[in-house]
């Protein structure tokens, strides 16, 4: 087939007449656009690719050296070292009083959760991840990933089925005895005689709960609790 190796010819280009051509090659590849910022890689392929000529790789990398060291070194900090990033989660309990004390044992007090960060974090995982990607099924062509809204209104858009149907007021209140028979006990997420002490509360302090005065209120509840009469508990 006429087949030859071309390896010597290859090894030896770099020498004599052929490293004059192999800088001034380089030199062009410098002036164009797509090679003004590139590697020696892509001095390589933009050789081969340009003029035909197929050098080594550390043959390019050593002329693009001496070429343009200044362009080398800048290249060269612009890698992204491997790195850890260590970030707490949503759930991340803070120190309420701005102490990191006992942070290295695992302990805070008065410790609370950044609700707002958790919100904030969902809400953006519903714009990016669920409302803009409606990945029907098949069986009930009913998005997995949609809105409250989309998923109210899709079996009118879409003939879905088992979906959210819109049910006239006057059924409300049938259906929830029908199907939630203890919907008030499942309503309710403390017991009866601390919600009893928590209204009364806070109808008798009558004080708006805000950041700032978070530490006032929460010594007035302490008193207002230690002073209940706690017979009617038991």
């Amino acid at each position: 087939m006429g087949l030859q190796r071309c390896q010597e010819d290859i090894e030896n280009f770099d020498e004599g007449e052929g490293a004059d051509l192999l800088e001034e090659c380089i030199k062009q590849i410098h002036l164009t656009p797509e090679g003004s910022h590139v590697g020696y890689r892509k001095i390589r392929h933009l050789l081969c690719t340009k003029y035909g000529i197929n050098i080594h790789l550390r043959t390019a990398a050593r002329l693009n050296r001496s070429l343009d060291p200044e362009g080398v070194v800048r290249q060269s900090k612009r890698v992204l070292k491997r790195c850890v990033f260590d970030v707490e989660g949503p759930n991340f309990i803070w120190p309420a009083d701005g102490h990191d004390k006992l942070k290295k044992f695992g302990l805070t007090i008065y410790g609370f959760i950044d609700a707002w960060s958790c919100k904030d974090g969902l809400n953006k995982w519903l714009t990016n991840y669920n409302s803009f990607k409606r990945r029907y099924d098949p069986k009930r062509m009913l998005p997995t990933g949609c809105s409250a809204n989309v998923c109210y209104k899709n079996p009118e858009e879409y003939d879905g089925e088992e979906g959210l149907i819109p049910v006239d007021l006057s059924c409300v209140d049938e259906l929830e005895h029908e199907h939630y028979p203890d919907a008030e006990d499942l309503m309710r997420t403390s017991p009866g005689w601390f919600s009893e002490i928590m209204d009364r509360l806070k109808t008798e302090m009558e004080s708006d709960h805000l950041f700032p005065n978070w530490g006032d209120d929460y010594s007035a509840l302490l008193v207002a609790v230690g002073s209940s009469d706690w017979s009617l508990v038991a």
